[in-house]
Formats: structure tokens, sequence, C-alpha cells
């Protein structure tokens, strides 16, 4: 399944809350609009009843202050607004622009009932209505509404995103330690123990972060514990056992020479096993990793197994490149070729060189238990071959350690073992 970073729900998170505000936000500006311009055609109303059923000035003024509205008589500001003001125009308006019918007395001085337009304006922060006739023009201030913003809504809303933006940005900075946690953790898995997060804060990651430090610390001593012990029972034993076999060497021949001696050969076997597995388990941490073309490795294997030609035959399809430590990996090549050719009736191994994998093929019964069952320590399949059960165990972590595969098949009376190189191909 493939892994998602959390950074990405976070980031889709963000998206939804944004498209979300947003549209109540679109949503609120049209019905703040319709309820703006219903308010202003209802006070354009108000105007025209008040100049249609008022006759001079002295009735107007009173009436317009009912209603919350001011009647400019001042010429100059009168002129100054009608000059400057903005008109509202749209279709939303052409029902409103029609021509009102009032008396002359209460805007001009003739005395006569004429057509004129009242036009509904801006200026600066108020509303104004404007009569507009022939020779003069009334101008009423509406001093209960502003005139409607954008830009009021838009400060509230970039505002409200702003917020919300720092604040996914303040999640995402508060987080961004457990990316380089994860780092750190598949470095260690892969077997660097001198990693360290040092992730400082007072919070829930940094003492996930802390506690992961001071677990790497215990592992690296329990680590260098074992290793200084094993290493020490082995020089320990090996003593002895060296001057065990100076002894018998030195005693007269009899029943019991070859038996001790056989005995001295497989502790001393047991314990280069051993010191092989530790060796591999310590090393697998810190393996030099560089190109090398498959026959090397396996030419290099052969001469240390100190095979015979009659005991393996090679059989190259593919020499690729692969990346992996030359010493672990040709111990590893090693191990296979001297399990085939000692668990084998015929004394004799193939070995396969394939594009992506190496294969060994030996005759013989098949494996009683899954392969699983031999890659762990001291087991074997037959307890009367000098074996401790540790070369299968050393294949395995190498091969581990590179990321390969180990596989295993049995077909047409042969038990075939398969390294798949597939995750370290390079050509």
């Amino acid at each position: 399944m493939r892994i998602r970073s959390i950074f990405l729900y976070i980031g889709l998170t963000f998206l939804l809350v944004l498209a979300a505000i947003t549209t109540l936000f679109w949503h609120y500006l049209k019905s703040q609009r319709a309820w703006h311009y219903n308010y202003l055609f209802n006070r354009h109303g108000v105007v025209e009843q008040v100049l249609r059923q008022n006759q001079g000035l002295s009735e107007i003024q009173p009436a317009l202050e009912q209603h919350g509205m001011y009647l400019i008589e001042d010429k100059r500001e009168k002129d100054h607004i009608v000059a400057n003001a903005y008109l509202a125009r749209g279709k939303e308006f052409d029902h409103i622009y029609k021509h009102v019918v009032v008396q002359k007395p209460a805007v001009v001085t003739v005395q006569k009932r004429v057509k004129a337009r009242l036009d509904l304006a801006e200026y600066g922060d108020r509303i104004y209505f404007i009569l507009r006739t022939p020779l003069s023009s009334v101008v009423v201030q509406d001093r209960m509404q502003e005139p409607f913003s954008y830009i009021k809504i838009a400060i509230v809303y970039l505002f409200v995103m702003g917020t919300i933006f720092l604040s996914n940005l303040f999640i995402i900075y508060k987080l961004y330690p457990l990316r380089r946690m994860r780092e750190k953790i598949k470095q260690f898995g892969h077997g660097d123990l001198e990693v360290s997060l040092n992730v400082k804060g007072q919070n829930e990651i940094s003492d996930v972060a802390n506690e992961f430090d001071r677990a790497v610390i215990r592992i690296n001593e329990l680590i260098e514990s074992r290793t200084m012990f094993l290493r020490n029972i082995m020089h320990e034993l090996k003593t002895p056992i060296t001057k065990g076999k100076v002894l018998v060497e030195m005693t007269p021949e009899n029943a019991y020479k070859e038996r001790l001696q056989n005995v001295f050969i497989r502790m001393t076997s047991m314990i280069d096993e051993m010191a092989q597995a530790e060796e591999i388990t310590s090393r697998s941490s810190q393996m030099n990793l560089e190109n090398y073309r498959l026959l090397d490795l396996v030419e290099e294997s052969i001469d240390v197994a100190m095979a015979e030609k009659e005991n393996f035959n090679l059989n190259i399809e593919n020499n690729p490149i692969i990346n992996v430590d030359f010493k672990l990996f040709v111990t590893a090549i090693k191990n296979m070729i001297d399990n085939g050719i000692k668990y084998s009736p015929k004394n004799n191994v193939e070995v396969i060189l394939k594009k992506d994998k190496i294969v060994f093929k030996n005759c013989g019964e098949k494996l009683n238990q899954p392969l699983a069952y031999y890659t762990e320590p001291f087991t074997k399949s037959n307890s009367n071959k000098e074996s401790f059960g540790l070369g299968l165990y050393i294949v395995q972590n190498i091969i581990n350690a590179h990321h390969f595969t180990f596989k295993y098949e049995y077909q047409e009376e042969q038990n075939i073992f398969i390294f798949d190189l597939k995750n370290s191909f390079k050509k």
C-alpha cells in the first residue's frame, strides 16, 4: 500500500477549508448586495413619495428627517455633490429611473408641475438622491446607510484566509520534525546506529524524538556489550583449544588421539563460524557499498571456498553490475557453494549467473522445513555433517543487509537457492 504523507493531508484539508470559506463568503456577498439593493430601492421610494406629497421646503425637510434623511440646502455643497457624485447604473436600477411628477414650488421658483428624474448616487461614504430638473436640482442625503463596499468584505475575507494560512504554516512547522524523524528512523533501520534526532521543544514530538535518541544509545551500548562478550569468550576458548591441540599432537598414537583431534577440530570450526557470524552482524551496519561485476564476486568466492573444478559448474548467462559490500557478498556466495558441495550426494553445485539473480543448484532431497527454519542460527538438516547451522543464518543476514531476497525452490530432484538481486540491479 502506498504511503501518503501527513503533510499532503494537511494541504488537502487547507484547500478544502479555503474552498468552503470562499463559497460561504461568495454567498454572503451576494446576499448582502441583494439586501443593500432592496434597501436602496425602498429609500428611493420614500424620497419619491416625500417629494410628491409635500409642496415646499418647509414641509420636505421634516418629512425627510423622519426617515433619517437630510435635504442639502447649501448651494455650493449641493453643486459639488451633483458634479462629483457617482451615479448608480446597471440593469438592477433601470426600473427606478423614471420620471417623478413633483410640485415646482418644492424645488424651484417657477409655479407649475414638472417631470423630473430622481437619481441614486454615491459620494464619499454617503448615499444621495438627486432630483434633476432643467432649472435646478434637489439633493437628499441618507444618513442611515453607507454605500455598499466590496473592499470591506474583501478585507475580512483576506484576514480570515490569512489567519487560516498562517495557522496551516504553523502546524506544518510544528510537524516538520516528523519528516526528519522518519528519515533518521529509516537510516537506523538500514543499519546506521549513529543517528540522532536532537529535536528541541516541549511537546509530544520532541518527547518521542528524545526517547528514540535514548533508545539508540541503549541499543548501541547493548550491541557493544554483546560484541565484547562474544569476542572475549572466543578469545578465552581459543587459548585452551590451541593448547589442547598441541598436547594431542605430542601424545603417542592410540585410539583416543584421533577422536581428540576431531573434537578440537570441531570446536575450532564452531568458534570460527561464531566469529564469522559476529563479524557479519557488526559489519552489516557499516557496509562499504561499491559496484562490482557479478562474475568477479563469484570467482573470488570460489577461490575463498577452495573448491575444486570437479565440484562446481559455473554457467554465465549474464554478468550484471551490482552494488554490494565485496567482503560480505563474497562470504554469502562462498557459504552457498560450500553448502551445495557438502549436502549434495555428488559433491557438486551448479552456479548460474542471470541478469538479476544468482542461482545455486545441487542434487539432493527436498528440505524438510521451510527455508526460514534453516536461516535461524544453529539449525541444520543433517546432524551428521560437520556444521553448526550458521551458514545459511550468515547468508540470510548478508542478503537482508543488501535488501536482496533469498529464495528456495525444489524442481526435478534439485535444491535451488536463489539470490534475487532486483532491488540492487544497476545495468
